[in-house]
């Protein structure tokens, strides 16, 4: 999955985020490569803030696993979603033996699990990959 044709110069990207130096660092990175078609959304732990049924993808990029209350972020996204709007989830595998302070000792529960919990929010998983063979993987879901 090509991360960079997200901010090609068409199109409109909404990069969004809970931290404001995370958007900061965003920002930079963009203004250095010239992309001026991106805009910057400072959401919550519950919100992204994100514009009510105008987004075609909304990309979460392993953050999943970070989530502090997944049901009310699963609500809001599917809210910004065009009706044939699609999220894409990269996650990495769940490992038992995962080190403390290591982002894999963060991740609550493998592939099968997670899918559940996203069926159970009103997605339908319509494709899987594998992004890191045995490391991370791509979840790309519709609203059901």
């Amino acid at each position: 999955f090509p991360y960079t044709t997200l901010f090609r110069s068409e199109g409109h990207v909404i990069a969004e985020d809970s931290s404001a130096d995370m958007l900061l660092g965003a920002r930079q990175l963009a203004e250095n490569q010239s992309l001026a078609n991106i805009e910057f959304v400072k959401g919550s732990d519950t919100d992204p803030n994100l514009p009510e049924g105008k987004l075609d993808v909304v990309l979460a990029l392993d953050v999943y696993h970070r989530l502090a209350a997944p049901e009310k972020m699963l609500a809001a996204i599917y809210k910004s979603l065009k009706p044939d709007g699609r999220l894409a989830i990269v996650e990495h595998y769940k490992r038992d033996a995962a080190e403390v302070g290591t982002p894999l000792a963060g991740v609550k529960f493998d592939m099968p699990d997670l899918i559940r919990e996203l069926e159970a929010n009103r997605f339908h998983v319509v494709e899987e990959k594998e992004q890191v063979k045995d490391v991370q993987y791509i979840l790309i879901l519709e609203k059901k």
